[in-house]
């Protein structure tokens, strides 16, 4: 309905002519799937923490801090990278250790512990170092001037939408793990819960990587139309 009512408009809250870019898209659709992700481990890690490993909230909160300072050392250098090389390495590295870090969680999700819950943790916040403001840059940059302000805004919109879909979704499987395990202790339901929500973590994983291989053709793509562009003149 917001689509439909916008794209009738005059002045539309937001120009949905960005979604006709084929970079745009993608990188938007990315950018959103890594914060689902991220913030779904944010809710689930400690709580797991908490009810499972006995920690109390300070420690459980306490364990996201190497994986929030990793990011925040990486990010002006990843952007960096960008800017030298272009998004391809990028979205290499910060492919290679979402996946990595999704993997690990479910594989060792019947043996946890404080130390394992934080390393992983910190190896997904690695590659949400290399991909989620190259993302946000490299599409922004793929819009026409006068688009860069509803591409932005729809970046910032779902960034907050991301977060709270991946902190629904993660309670939800958690709370009907629970539901359907009446009769075992709250460390069994919440251990078998967060199991479930890295087989989530894992899909999402895989749907970044479509997109990720989606961005790569869509750049084969512009680079054969520069080409033959350079060959024209």
């Amino acid at each position: 309905m917001f689509g439909y009512l916008t794209s009738h408009r005059r002045h539309p809250l937001v120009n949905t002519n960005v979604f006709a870019n084929p970079i745009y898209l993608p990188c938007l659709l990315l950018y959103f799937m890594v914060q689902f992700i991220q913030i779904g481990m944010t809710f689930l890690l400690p709580n797991c923490a908490q009810l499972t490993l006995h920690q109390n909230s300070f420690v459980a909160g306490l364990m996201l801090l190497l994986g929030a300072l990793i990011s925040a050392v990486l990010l002006p250098l990843t952007g960096r990278l960008l800017d030298q090389s272009g998004i391809k390495k990028p979205l290499i590295f910060g492919a290679l250790f979402t996946n990595l870090a999704v993997i690990l969680m479910y594989a060792f999700s019947s043996h946890l512990s404080m130390w394992s819950l934080t390393i992983f943790y910190a190896v997904y916040m690695v590659g949400f170092g290399f991909l989620f403001n190259n993302v946000m840059t490299y599409g922004l940059q793929h819009l026409k001037p006068q688009l860069v302000g509803d591409g932005n805004a729809l970046f910032s919109t779902l960034q907050q939408y991301a977060g709270s879909i991946g902190t629904a979704c993660v309670s939800t499987i958690l709370a009907i793990t629970a539901a359907q395990m009446p009769h075992q202790s709250t460390v069994v339901q919440t251990a078998m819960g967060t199991k479930y929500s890295y087989v989530l973590f894992i899909i999402g994983a895989l749907i970044m990587d479509v997109l990720i291989i989606d961005i790569w053709k869509q750049i084969g793509k512009e680079k054969h139309s520069f080409e033959l562009l350079d060959q024209d003149k």
